[in-house]
């Protein structure tokens, strides 16, 4: 008597023209013919057709016993309820709105490997953007500039190239959607192609600081093109070639040694989940 949750089945009765007592004459009273619940017809209304008055009886007790549920959970929680269907949102109550963070212990939250396999993924699909960037630059730089003296570029400007797409296409596919089987494999030959092409990168880097002439040399090369197609410095321009050709070998040893190492990782992280799985 009096409680706060008595208020909320008076506001429901609150403007009707009738109120009905369960109880009256079903039999779910207490014996004395006095009412347990007070019902507004709003509520009686709810009645799916076909339903027996029985049935309809219990099932408006169960509404009302939903409905003082919700009342004392919201008023635990420290919220109150809209009306009826905000109440009977939850067989426990309404969730608050708002939280002071001490309920984070109870929230689902993803592990940290699949994180990690997150993240290492977004690293080798930049690593794989930068390859193709680069090999882009280092087939038209070995390319370019044979062709302008009128001459065949080297081998290795055509076989690196070649190792360096089916590298991409392998890395591209281990990282993409598919079964796991299917990624593994391709992961590892992503891992053995960015290996040869490391090897190659080395090889192409020693040949050409050590074995040709500067004066052989792309650099230099470079700059007498320069001087003679559009009239430029040529000790300008061989310096800058100088620096194009540096970066060229050192972007390549460093982008396909760091691909190899991230496919690897990836490659470890993905058996282990197996394993476990």
């Amino acid at each position: 008597r009096g409680s706060p949750t008595d208020a909320l089945v008076e506001r429901t009765s609150e403007g009707a023209r009738g109120t009905r007592h369960i109880g009256d004459g079903d039999g779910d009273g207490d014996g004395g013919g006095r009412p347990v619940f007070s019902l507004s017809p709003f509520l009686r209304d709810r009645r799916p057709a076909g339903i027996p008055d029985a049935a309809s009886s219990r099932l408006r007790v169960e509404t009302v016993y939903r409905l003082r549920e919700a009342q004392l959970s919201s008023l635990s929680l420290g919220s109150y309820p809209q009306g009826p269907e905000e109440s009977m949102a939850s067989r426990r109550g309404p969730r608050p709105s708002g939280t002071d963070g001490s309920d984070h212990q109870y929230r689902m939250v993803i592990e940290s490997k699949y994180h990690k396999v997150s993240d290492t993924k977004k690293r080798m699909r930049t690593l794989i953007v930068l390859q193709a960037a680069y090999y882009a630059f280092f087939f038209a730089w070995n390319c370019w500039i044979p062709m302008s003296e009128g001459k065949t570029p080297a081998t290795v400007v055509s076989v690196m190239p070649i190792v360096g797409f089916l590298a991409l296409v392998a890395g591209r596919r281990g990282v993409g959607a598919g079964s796991e089987r299917t990624n593994k494999t391709a992961l590892a030959g992503y891992i053995l192609l960015s290996a040869v092409g490391f090897a190659l990168a080395v090889m192409n880097a020693y040949v050409m600081q050590t074995m040709v002439h500067y004066a052989h040399s792309y650099a230099a090369r470079f700059g007498t093109i320069m001087e003679v197609v559009f009239g430029l410095p040529q000790d300008l321009m061989q310096a800058f070639g100088q620096i194009i050709e540096g970066m060229l070998h050192a972007s390549g040893m460093l982008l396909q040694g760091l691909g190899a190492y991230v496919a690897v990782t990836l490659w470890t992280m993905t058996g282990a989940q197996a394993k476990r799985s």
